[in-house]
């Protein structure tokens, strides 16, 4: 029978400590969450709806959604400029193109987008906003693209489950 260790256990197990930050291991969880009326969009509109740290570790993301009448959502990543705007960093990585056009019930889309792999599970979220170092501001804001628009006012939910 073989033994097989897992990446954190090698890690502990080091003679040389490699640091393994307690939002891999554990840590304490927070969970963001936000119920807004989503308005009759545009193709490309954006609604931001949470703040995440940016060194947070994302465990779960749930969506759900009242009918919107037509469209798809993306759910993704932006940071805020100085003026008040925001700019998408990456808008789809955590969901691409959710159909709304009827009713979502509560679903798990942590790992819904295309270039979203498991093996990921424990990037922060910089680096899973495909950035390749830490940026110099210390929140990220996950929001909505809606890439085709929308056609009536509707409520949706977005809970995010972290680690820091």
């Amino acid at each position: 029978m073989a033994t097989f260790l897992g990446t954190h256990i090698t890690d502990f197990d080091q003679t040389s400590i490699d640091f393994v930050g307690s939002n891999v291991h554990g840590g304490r969880l927070h969970v963001a969450s936000s119920v807004d009326a989503i308005r009759d969009t545009a193709n490309a509109d954006n609604m931001m709806v949470l703040r995440i740290p940016v060194d947070a570790v994302i465990r779960a993301v749930y969506f759900a959604c009242d009918a919107l009448g037509a469209g798809t959502a993306d759910i993704g990543f932006y940071r805020k400029n100085a003026d008040g705007t925001y700019t998408a960093v990456d808008d789809d990585a955590i969901a691409t193109a959710i159909a709304v056009t009827s009713a979502v019930a509560k679903t798990d889309v942590t790992y819904e987008a295309g270039a979203t792999n498991i093996a990921f599970r424990n990037q922060r979220v910089w680096e899973r906003a495909n950035l390749s170092a830490r940026p110099s501001y210390s929140d990220m804001y996950i929001g909505y693209t809606f890439d085709t628009g929308t056609s009536s006012v509707a409520t949706a939910m977005l809970d995010v489950e972290y680690t820091m």
